[in-house]
């Protein structure tokens, strides 16, 4: 057997063979201000593979993090308040992804962030929460999904896994008011 004069291992036989994109998965993200190392810990240990690479065609994959120098160049002037506030006021964007939020817009007024809850706090939170749950199912004949989707409805916020401290601590009064109204 002999193989083309073309062929890819010999010198110079690469050319009829590039390299191609047929798909790509490009996200850009700005984790919100204080939960970029839970943010990026997610993404790393269970999103980029879970959610990423197990899609079809999706042999490899890499994952780059901007530095805060590349992110002012993408995003510019950033309105006050966000994660990229730290960019000067003469920045000009290298090319532009979203419309800068005005200052005057509602966003800029939501008020700060809470401090940081540990892990084991948020735990056991969820935990104090999904056993009122059990009991108001048990009480009501409700499935759980059913209680905290209306939960969900009632206070509003993520699924309980994404939910902050307080808004945890809404569900819990929540319930609780629920429960001494025998709603």
């Amino acid at each position: 057997m002999s193989l083309p004069t073309n062929y890819p291992l010999e010198a110079f036989g690469v050319e009829d063979y590039p390299v191609k994109v047929g798909s790509m998965l490009l996200t850009l993200v700005d984790p919100h201000k204080g939960f970029e190392a839970a943010y990026n810990r997610w993404y790393e240990r269970d999103h980029y593979i879970a959610g990423c690479l197990i899609g079809p065609y999706n042999f490899a994959g890499s994952r780059w993090v901007a530095t805060r120098e590349l992110k002012d160049l993408r995003w510019g002037t950033a309105p006050p308040g966000s994660a990229s506030a730290s960019a000067p006021a003469s920045a000009t964007p290298a090319f532009t992804l979203a419309t800068p939020v005005p200052a005057t817009s509602p966003a800029s007024e939501v008020p700060p962030a809470a401090p940081p809850v540990s892990r084991q706090a948020l735990a056991a939170l969820r935990k104090e929460l999904n056993g009122l749950v059990g009991a108001w199912s048990h009480r009501t004949g409700q499935p759980h999904g059913v209680i905290h989707n209306e939960l969900r409805r009632t206070c509003g916020g993520p699924p309980l896994p994404q939910a902050t401290a307080d808004q945890i601590r809404d569900r819990i009064d929540t319930i609780r008011r629920w429960a001494i109204s025998g709603r």
